[in-house]
């Protein structure tokens, strides 16, 4: 039982392996970000103003 429990508590941690790589995002160099928060940035700002 306890063996099973041990199974089951590894598979819902992740653990990271030694040498393997992983994907990951990153916002860098993302322009539609950029684009969606200038926008954000400019209507928030004429809303402020009105």
């Amino acid at each position: 039982m306890q063996f099973l429990i041990a199974e089951l508590a590894q598979e819902e941690e992740p653990t990271l392996q030694a040498g393997a790589t992983y994907s990951l995002w990153s916002p860098l160099n993302s322009h539609e970000a950029a684009h969606k928060l200038s926008q954000l940035l400019e209507s928030d700002q004429r809303a402020k103003n009105a």
